[in-house]
């Protein structure tokens, strides 16, 4: 939480761990939370220039197993 304030502005509450997995491309953990913005407006810093909300068949430029792991989720819901 404090991560995504020092780089969003934004305060969160999180609600639950959806998803943790390897990726393959490269050698990480992505971990998939839900959560939810309780307050503050959003802040540009040098991480994140911008935040934007895509439909499921909009979903911008990203590595081929994070577009991935977002579909699985969606059909979840």
């Amino acid at each position: 939480m404090r991560e995504v304030r020092e780089e969003t502005g934004l305060m969160i509450d999180v609600q639950k761990i959806l998803k943790a997995v390897s990726a393959e491309e490269v050698h990480h953990i992505s971990l998939i939370y839900q959560c939810e913005i309780v307050d503050g407006e959003f802040q540009p810093s040098a991480e994140i220039s911008a935040i934007e909300y895509f439909s499921i068949n909009e979903l911008p430029s990203m590595l081929r197993t994070e577009k991935t792991l977002i579909e699985e989720l969606v059909k979840t819901e």
